[in-house]
């Protein structure tokens, strides 16, 4: 009701100028004074504002489906606290391109680098910047910019900062990575709410694959690079990463990459390590995940505490790998040995056998409620199916091996889909395609190939190239209304 209220009021406003404008006249197309009116920078930055005081959200789409998505600009807060800039970030105003003399780092990532639950002067970039100052000899202006959008994964992170280098023109790049990085980051929807779709991969309609599929609070397959999902999501995380990195090196920028991925940090280290230099990656400790550096209880972003806590490592790491060189620091002595061993901790913790994370059994229970049909064959699902079995264009799940076929059975949702083929694949390896026909049952069965039967969990991935609308919304995608998959003997 606000939203309509604003917007109405927003309207009336732009018609009565409209008419004003149309009595001073000879009568041209009203049409054409709102035009003219909208031109004019004052007036579309009030209306502007307006629509944006009067939105639910925060984020705008991104033209650049690598990116997705953005915050608006100029968002305002609780009372009239701005929450964004100009340029869609939180953060101070800062010039574009940089002054000259001005020595600038950039704090890239998403939700703890954008400071979820705390004061934008409570953050990592502000108790750093802070050192910076007090203790290099560097005669101009040192600003750390955060540039963070909640749920940025690292493919969207990497890709605004190097498609924007020329504006920003980074002395220095610092990337946070934490565990929800290989996730899908999800677009935007009117008014700034977050949509069901992803437009980094627009083709699967509102199919989003990620790490939040566990009812028990254990980790996630997805992360283990174990199955073929989950081995896709890693290869790009190293081309992104070795991009960025190209990128930045012709610029002779420095580039520091922090893991903050908890217990899972060996899952991820052969991956950055493909990707880095041994002095480009900084593995941060598992106590730096402790509850007490938390926002919250059931928050596990940085709480003030834990960003002064990461800033002032920050300084130390810098300072002895000398990856500031113009800066000239010096290490801090009262922090240097704790920091010594937090990065000794992060390091060892890194080298741990992955093994030890991949969960057997029990322990990896699907969180979806289908009906009992004995097989037990769920293992995990990463994306793409609900509670009722309702598939997405795509649908991607883990099955743990057992004697017998993969078979799969179910029924089309719409005859608008009829002669529509339904592919089925195991472990990135096409197993056949299904007929869709309304009102039949569509069922089939295929034996693995030898090299995949041994494995203890296939990775099971449904590809449609066609679906319907669906939701009181018309904004889901349905292809196919899943009733049973799992190993079974003939």
């Amino acid at each position: 009701m606000r939203v309509a209220v604003l917007l109405g009021s927003t309207c009336v406003a732009l018609l009565v100028a409209c008419i004003a404008l149309w009595l001073r006249s000879e009568r041209p197309a009203l049409a054409d004074y709102a035009r003219q009116g909208l031109a004019d920078p004052e007036l579309r930055n009030e209306v502007i504002a307006h629509l944006v005081a009067s939105s639910p959200g925060i984020y705008d789409a991104h033209p650049d489906p690598d990116v997705g998505r953005v915050h608006q600009p100029n968002v305002l807060g609780k009372n009239g606290v701005p929450v964004t800039n100009s340029s869609g970030m939180r953060e101070k105003e800062y010039a574009l391109p940089k002054p000259t003399g001005t020595f600038r780092v950039i704090l890239l990532g998403d939700s703890f680098v954008f400071g979820r639950g705390v004061r934008a002067a409570d953050r990592m970039g502000a108790r750093l910047e802070e050192l910076l100052r007090e203790r290099s000899s560097w005669p101009g202006e040192i600003e750390c910019l955060h540039v963070g959008v909640s749920s940025w994964n690292a493919r969207a992170e990497c890709e605004f900062l190097r498609r924007n280098l020329d504006s920003y023109d980074p002395d220095l790049v610092i990337q946070l990575l934490v565990h929800n990085d290989l996730d899908d980051t999800s677009g935007v929807r009117g008014f700034g709410e977050m949509a069901s779709f992803s437009s980094q991969v627009r083709d699967r309609a509102d199919s989003l694959l990620g790490h939040r599929t566990r009812a028990d609070g254990e980790m996630n397959l997805f992360l283990s690079g174990a199955d073929w999902e989950s081995r896709q999501r890693y290869a790009r995380l190293e081309h992104d990463l070795g991009q960025l990195k190209g990128s930045l090196a012709a610029r002779a920028v420095p580039y520091l990459v922090a893991l903050h991925w908890w217990e899972a940090k060996p899952l991820a280290a052969p991956t950055l390590e493909a990707a880095l230099d041994e002095d480009q990656i900084l593995y941060l400790p598992d106590e730096l995940g402790e509850p007490e550096y938390w926002v919250a209880p059931r928050d596990s972003h940085w709480s003030p505490a834990g960003h002064r806590a990461f800033g002032e490592l920050l300084y130390n790491v810098l300072a002895t790998r000398n990856l500031a060189p113009s800066l000239e620091l010096a290490p801090w002595e009262e922090r240097a040995e704790l920091h010594r061993d937090w990065i000794e901790a992060g390091r060892l913790e890194a080298r741990m056998a992955p093994e030890a994370f991949l969960l057997p059994g029990d322990r990896t229970r699907s969180v979806l409620n289908y009906p009992s049909d004995g097989s037990d064959n769920w293992q995990q699902v990463h994306g793409g199916i609900d509670h009722d079995g309702n598939l997405s264009p795509y649908a991607s799940l883990l099955l743990r091996s057992a004697p017998g076929r993969l078979s799969l059975q179910g029924r089309s949702p719409s005859s608008t889909l009829d002669g529509s083929q339904l592919r089925v694949f195991a472990e990135g390896v096409l197993l056949g395609e299904l007929e869709l026909s309304y009102g039949r049952l569509v069922s089939g069965a295929w034996e693995l190939p030898e090299e995949l039967a041994s494995r203890p969990f296939v990775n099971v991935r449904l590809e449609s190239e066609d679906w319907v609308h669906a939701g009181e919304d018309r904004r889901r995608c349905r292809s196919f209304v899943l009733e049973r998959i799992g190993f079974f003997q003939p």
